[in-house]
């Protein structure tokens, strides 16, 4: 994997770790939040909050960390060599995909696992 894939790819998963972008995520936001106020880690929750924004607008937008960085992992369709990585060109790609979202997190977790062995 050249080394401008493998950075985009690791941004998209500390994006999706970090940030996500689906209601469990914001849920997990509150948590945080709420445990920040209550201990007074003003700082803490003032950062956690612009996460939790964050959070929102790209599940708003529909963007899907996860789906991003199964789109990195993707070389060529039909083939025909993938060279656009930005993200508009991933998702469109992913869109004309015919798997399943929940195929698409099997393949991804196979591939995160042999990804992290070497």
């Amino acid at each position: 994997m050249p080394i401008k894939l493998y950075n985009l790819t690791q941004r998209y998963i500390l994006q999706d770790m970090g940030i996500g972008s689906d209601m469990p995520a914001i849920d997990e936001h509150f948590r945080s939040l709420d445990a920040f106020l209550a201990s007074n880690k003003v700082d803490d929750a003032l950062r956690e909050r612009e996460n939790m924004r964050f959070a929102f607008y790209t599940m708003l937008e529909q963007v899907n960390y996860k789906s991003l960085t199964f789109g990195c992992h993707i070389f060529s369709v039909d083939g025909i060599e993938i060279t656009d990585r930005s993200e508009e060109a991933i998702t469109e790609l992913l869109n004309t995909l015919t798997i399943s979202y929940e195929q698409a997190e099997e393949i991804l977790a196979e591939v995160k696992k042999n990804f992290n062995m070497n």
